[in-house]
């Protein structure tokens, strides 16, 4: 072939070789378009789920710290039964019993005492004040008319000389006046027991009033007013611990009225304390505004005196120390605060195994 052909052929074979190749880049193109093209939808869609999860993801994150913050903060979810405010003072027995039975022993001591001439105690057996009432008593109205009897013929008895029943007459060992109520009987039994009353004046010889020591006819009960103490203290109590668990925030959501009964110290202080504090702890009891539901318990008594002061104290006590003690009424669970999963529509499974994306690329 000579020079000249083979420059023809080459440059001829060149010619094709190039319309080849614009060919295939054309073809390659079209490809690549086509791959463009699926791969925008699918892409897209996928990253529609990935933007849709992370939507859902950032809002149950910011849900979850604004209800953690919210449950930390929540009034009452944390609360708990009452452990401190507990009413420890011994329970009171009957208030009247022991103001009893130191009078009517006051009443046969006196007995005794008035007509014995032992040794020459008195001058003469012959003493006419005698007590008369009802005795032994058993009831206020008993009491207050034997302890006036008893008291009109002592006054008489220390003041006798006739036929020598007294050398003299006992001018020191006087007493006050005839009580009215239960605490009058008290300070009155006690003062004529202990002061300058019967034990003192059958002890008198100086003066001289009896001719010996009568001191073996003196009073053998105990003093009285032991359990209307015991009574005052434990009322005093319930008030104290209850305005003590009202006012306890750590076991209530808010804080409710306190009681502000003037302190038990007589009979009517103490009916008053103990139907206040009553009054107060069933407001208390059934307020679901103190509470995280209110309770049931409810304290039906109503005292009007010493003798029935003792059960409604019994009852206050019992209503007190059961509702300190109920966490269904002082705590509760968070049921404002809660959460659920994210759920459907942006779930990750969606997504596929480990996230991948697949794509199809089909020629032409």
């Amino acid at each position: 072939m000579t020079e000249q052909k083979e420059r023809q052929y080459e440059g001829g074979r060149a010619i094709a070789e190039k319309g080849g190749l614009d060919e295939d880049m054309r073809d390659v193109a079209d490809d690549l378009g086509a791959i463009v093209a699926r791969s925008d939808t699918a892409m897209q869609a996928k990253l529609d789920l990935v933007i849709a999860q992370q939507t859902a993801i950032r809002t149950k994150v910011d849900s979850l710290i604004g209800n953690h913050t919210g449950h930390l903060a929540a009034a009452g979810v944390h609360q708990e039964a009452d452990t401190t405010n507990s009413i420890d003072s011994p329970v009171a027995t009957d208030v009247t019993a022991d103001i009893l039975v130191l009078l009517n022993n006051a009443v046969v001591k006196f007995g005794i005492h008035r007509v014995n001439i032992n040794g020459g105690i008195h001058g003469a057996a012959t003493d006419p004040n005698a007590v008369t009432a009802t005795s032994p008593a058993t009831d206020l109205a008993e009491a207050e008319t034997l302890a006036a009897d008893l008291r009109t013929q002592y006054i008489a008895h220390i003041a006798n000389t006739t036929d020598g029943v007294h050398t003299n007459a006992d001018s020191t060992n006087t007493i006050g006046a005839a009580p009215t109520g239960w605490d009058d009987l008290i300070t009155f039994l006690n003062d004529y027991k202990n002061t300058t009353g019967f034990d003192a004046h059958i002890a008198l010889t100086s003066g001289p009033v009896h001719g010996a020591d009568g001191s073996a006819d003196a009073i053998t009960a105990a003093d009285c007013g032991v359990q209307k103490t015991a009574l005052e203290l434990e009322l005093n109590e319930f008030k104290t611990d209850t305005n003590g668990h009202i006012a306890q925030e750590g076991v209530h959501p808010n804080v409710g009225t306190v009681n502000s009964t003037t302190a038990a110290t007589t009979e009517a202080t103490s009916v008053a304390m103990v139907n206040g504090v009553k009054d107060t702890l069933n407001t208390h009891m059934a307020s679901a505004d103190d509470h995280q539901d209110a309770d049931t318990i409810v304290i039906a008594g109503t005292a009007t005196e010493y003798e029935d002061t003792l059960a409604v104290a019994a009852e206050v006590k019992a209503a007190f120390v059961a509702h300190v003690a109920k966490s269904a009424v002082h705590s509760k669970a968070d049921a404002l605060n809660a959460e659920t999963v994210i759920g459907s529509g942006g779930d990750v499974t969606a997504l596929g195994t480990g996230g991948a994306v697949s794509l199809t690329v089909t020629k032409g």
